[in-house]
């Protein structure tokens, strides 16, 4: 029981700090540390998995439609994820040519969501 309570109390702290975080970004970076926390950790996690973060409880500083066109973004880089990931520990000798499109395909987000997204593709490839 007791480590159940311990992971209920990590998980909300992490789930806070998920959302103090996206209240300092872009939004596309808010959009995409709302979306792989989710698919991380209300699907991966450790049971009891937490509650998943709706864009719409957080007072987030951009307009409905900044947040829905950065909601849809950050859906399609964690789509792609997977290719990125699966070259990453391939180690294919075009990563970097790949990496480039990978950005390229999926602009306006922060070097950590880029590193985030591949890092979860990984998972996704292992």
């Amino acid at each position: 029981m007791e480590s159940a309570l311990f992971r209920i109390e990590s998980n909300r702290k992490q789930r806070e700090a998920v959302i103090e975080k996206a209240l300092s970004v872009s939004a596309r970076d808010a959009a995409f540390l709302i979306q792989i926390y989710n698919v991380r950790h209300t699907r991966y996690g450790q049971h009891p998995l937490p509650e998943p973060i709706a864009a719409s409880e957080i007072d987030l500083p951009f307009s409905d439609a900044e947040i829905k066109d950065a909601m849809s973004d950050a859906s399609h880089l964690i789509d792609a994820a997977y290719d990125m990931g699966d070259a990453f520990l391939g180690k294919v000798p075009d990563l970097a040519e790949r990496e480039l499109a990978f950005r390229e395909a999926h602009p306006g987000f922060s070097e950590a969501s880029y590193w985030d997204a591949t890092d979860y593709g990984c998972f996704l490839a292992r």
